[in-house]
């Protein structure tokens, strides 16, 4: 049987799919040319947000706009409208960290291509899940594809610094495969939920299976990361497997999980750890709040695997 996970996103992943399609039949039936594909750069460039990656300091957040633009061009994109059609994912589009104070495009995270636009349009296929440390000062961002993940980068903002993650964590993953289920050839790897805690912890969620035929293996893993200039070094400190009843987070309302993670999180801790917790949940409260409405949830998610990932370790 499939994880419920591999279950949703082979349905969601396959909706524009067969939307598309259905509006090609009508289009046939009723003699109505169908519409052409989104172009939305025809004319002058701009760039999309991400609004619910931004920064926990509001300085810093994921966007994409279109490939192989000038510096020129690049260094003064002006910002395309939030609800801005998507209905296509052959275009070539560019993602990369976006300065928020200065309204400027800092750096591209390579071989990335996600986007999304109105109404739930997005990459068929593709996901952007992202972490970031309490104080900004690194972010992970994974690109998630059909069965396994574009990329995966560790980033640095002060320094422009991006590291390719990806090798290092999945032969890690699988190297915890081999010890544990002796099932690794020819697997296809996707990692989810990541979180950054002090001291350059990374927990994140690995996915593991031979694409349709299965056996499907998931695992919450715990590292302490390292870097030697641009090569990563990854000491697992915690692998747990995952039941398939808590394979998600939540479904689609994160506030019940917010709220479980943040008392099993304030169990753990002391008077004064509690207070300082309290303090910290209004702050984030506010912040989020202040917020696009847009933005909320995914931030209200990120908490939620961050409170969760304390919690646990």
């Amino acid at each position: 049987m499939l994880p419920r996970r591999f279950l949703f996103d082979l349905i969601a992943r396959r909706l524009p799919l067969v939307f598309g399609v259905l509006c090609v039949v009508i289009s046939i039936t009723t003699g109505v040319a169908a519409e052409p594909a989104s172009r939305p750069w025809d004319g002058k460039p701009g760039y999309c947000r991400f609004s619910g990656t931004i920064s926990p300091d509001g300085t810093y957040l994921f966007a994409w706009g279109p490939a192989g633009l000038s510096p020129d061009v690049r260094a003064n994109l002006p910002e395309w409208p939030s609800d801005l059609e998507i209905n296509s994912d052959k275009i070539e589009v560019a993602n990369f960290l976006y300065d928020v104070p200065h309204k400027r495009v800092m750096f591209d995270l390579p071989g990335f291509d996600y986007f999304a636009g109105q109404a739930g349009w997005h990459k068929n296929r593709g996901a952007l899940h992202v972490a970031w440390a309490a104080d900004s000062s690194h972010a992970l961002a994974i690109s998630e594809e059909r069965w396994d993940d574009q990329g995966i980068v560790w980033i640095t903002p002060a320094t422009s610094s991006v590291v390719d993650l990806k090798d290092a964590l999945e032969n890690a993953y699988q190297r915890v495969l081999r010890l544990r289920e002796k099932e690794t050839r020819g697997v296809n790897i996707q990692f989810r939920e990541p979180a950054i805690l002090p001291g350059n912890i990374l927990v994140l969620d690995g996915d593991s299976g031979h694409m349709k035929q299965g056996p499907y293996f998931s695992y919450r893993l715990t590292f302490h990361i390292t870097f030697s200039g641009k090569h990563p070094h990854l000491e697992l400190l915690k692998a747990r497997k995952i039941l398939e009843n808590e394979e998600h987070t939540t479904g689609t309302d994160f506030d019940p999980d917010l709220n479980t993670y943040y008392k099993k999180l304030r169990a753990r801790l002391d008077e004064k750890g509690r207070a300082a917790l309290k303090k910290e949940e209004e702050e984030w409260i506010r912040f989020r709040d202040s917020q696009p409405e847009g933005a909320r949830e995914q931030l209200t998610e990120r908490r939620a695997v961050e409170l969760r990932a304390r919690a646990e370790n």
